[in-house]
């Protein structure tokens, strides 16, 4: 066996771990993974003395105790070292260490994931004595015939399972479920019924399997915070700087954890150096890169809360659905004055003059059918004007931060009540770059009578002028699309009366006004007494 590293060597081993946990680029696994790194070096502290014998099980020949307890240490030494070549290359921006620790840190592999696996499996607790009574009086079937009724799956447990056969995250660490129910079959190969003993181990090793596949829930503070990261609502505080070096004269000798005959260094005595993997190479950390690899993780992250209402758990899944193009479209914004008037292939392209009479067409406008929180100051802008257009300016109650709360930004769904649709002048054609010209501004409604879900506008506003170069048609015909994607049947909005020339307009594109309809609202104290007039519906009156 190698010599054993000496106590100071270990203790140095120790110290360079926590020292490189101190500089990852994510709060949560620094203190995570010094934790974890603390809390295995206290549980085997008891090897540094060869005196303490009593954590060993040892049997006839003396010197096995002994014997055991340093390829114990040697191999733990050896994990150390594995590790803080992880940390150190994950410091470093290498994509598969970093994604790696991250993994580690939210619980998706390592002792973390079966620490949150842990409650899953224990029993919930009766609600109140009925449930305890309606408990005690239930027989476990003699013979479980699907998952449900298989005595480890509790009901937090199952609902998780189907959750996640239905969502289908990425294998990034786990195989996808392929089936929630184990498939037996009824006869053996000589075509005799299936022994229950054969049975029984099938199960178990179905249960098994479905538990190694089986990502655990997150708690709601950490899912909640992991949310806000990806989508760029919490901002990246970015790297840790590292302490300058000492001078050369003051440096202290530090000791290299590496085989002297490992590949590394036969490749070197050759003259060459093998070029690391794709994964493995240094990459500068940016906070898009970071949003990156939280959304890879986000993705496999399941939240879980109980619905009082319907009795039963309610699994979130956190999305990436938009969040590589979120992500490009929040960090190439500052890039949009940089490389303006540059197309993809690096040509400057040419000034396209608007025509007197029609403007620009209508197809080389560019639009964005979600927006994005950037575009909240404009749309707070246009929101002004249409007031002013109404004569109602002093009824706008509308801010930043009202908004910020209040509408559905990418990638959806997302919270928020009404989504936006925002239409850009082209370049040159507006007094900034890209100047709105108008907005649409809507949300889900549904039809009764025909089953089916709608789409209601509440505010179509194109700006004065920008108007007669086909805008508005642009922002109805997306919100048609849109409709349509969706299954829908029916567009609505309201007009004021006194604006005729809307009118007409919305009857030129097919629109029938509904004249034996009158628009009802309650707002204000009038809110206010009804919601306290009568006691909420909670359940059969």
């Amino acid at each position: 066996m190698p010599t054993l590293p000496s106590p100071t060597s270990r203790l140095r081993l120790l110290r360079a771990l926590l020292r490189e946990c101190s500089y990852l680029p994510d709060a949560h696994a620094r203190s995570y993974l010094k934790g974890h790194i603390l809390s295995r070096y206290r549980a085997n502290r008891h090897l540094e003395t060869r005196d303490s014998r009593s954590h060993l099980e040892h049997t006839t020949a003396s010197a096995l105790p002994t014997r055991a307890r340093d390829e114990r240490v040697f191999n733990l030494v050896a994990n150390a070292r594995r590790a803080h070549s992880v940390l150190a290359r994950a410091n470093e921006g290498a994509r598969k260490p970093l994604l790696k620790v991250l993994l580690y840190a939210y619980g998706r592999a390592g002792r973390r994931r079966h620490e949150l696996m842990a409650p899953l499996r224990q029993p919930e607790v009766p609600a109140n004595d009925a449930a305890v009574k309606a408990l005690a009086a239930a027989k476990a079937p003699a013979q479980p015939n699907n998952l449900e009724q298989w005595s480890a799956m509790t009901p937090r447990l199952l609902a998780l399972v189907k959750s996640q056969k239905q969502q289908s995250p990425p294998e990034v660490t786990r195989a996808a479920l392929k089936r929630v129910e184990p498939l037996l079959p009824t006869t053996d190969i000589w075509e005799r019924p299936l022994p229950k003993k054969r049975e029984h181990n099938l199960r178990r090793n179905f249960f098994k399997e479905l538990l190694e596949r089986l990502l655990p829930p997150l708690p709601e503070t950490e899912w909640l915070r992991l949310q806000r990261l990806v989508s760029g609502t919490t901002p990246w505080e970015g790297p840790i700087s590292r302490r300058s070096r000492p001078p050369q004269s003051e440096k202290r000798p530090i000791a290299v954890w590496r085989p002297t005959l490992g590949l590394d260094a036969l490749a070197l005595q050759q003259g060459h150096r093998p070029a690391p993997r794709k994964a493995d190479r240094p990459h500068q950390i940016t906070s898009r890169y970071m949003r990156r690899l939280w959304g890879l993780v986000f993705a496999q992250c399941p939240l879980m809360r109980w619905d009082a209402s319907e009795q039963r758990w309610m699994v979130q899944w956190g999305s990436t659905k938009g969040t590589a193009e979120k992500v490009r479209e929040a960090e190439s914004f500052l890039d949009h004055h940089l490389f303006s008037g540059v197309n993809e292939k690096g040509q400057v392209d040419k000034p396209r003059m608007p025509s007197p009479i029609r403007g620009t067409r209508i197809q080389d406008l560019p639009s964005n059918p979600g927006v994005r929180m950037r575009d909240v100051p404009a749309i707070l802008g246009l929101i002004h004007e249409l007031a002013a257009y109404e004569h109602a300016s002093s009824s706008v109650e509308a801010t930043e931060e009202k908004l910020l709360s209040t509408l559905s930004f990418p990638p959806f769904p997302s919270p928020g009540y009404a989504r936006t649709f925002l239409l850009f002048e082209p370049a040159g054609a507006g007094p900034t770059p890209s100047s709105p010209a108008g907005i649409a501004l809507y949300f889900p409604s549904y039809s009764t009578w025909r089953a089916q879900p709608g789409i209601w506008l509440e505010d179509l506003y194109v700006r004065q002028d920008c108007r007669g170069r086909g805008y508005g048609t642009r922002l109805l015909s997306a919100l048609a699309k849109e409709l349509k994607s969706m299954g829908g049947a029916r567009l609505e909005w309201s007009v004021l009366n006194w604006n005729k020339p809307s009118i007409a307009f919305y009857k030129s594109i097919g629109a029938k006004p509904q004249d034996e309809w009158t628009t009802m609202r309650v707002d204000h104290e009038a809110l206010d007494q009804l919601a306290e007039k009568e006691r909420p519906i909670t359940g059969r009156e």
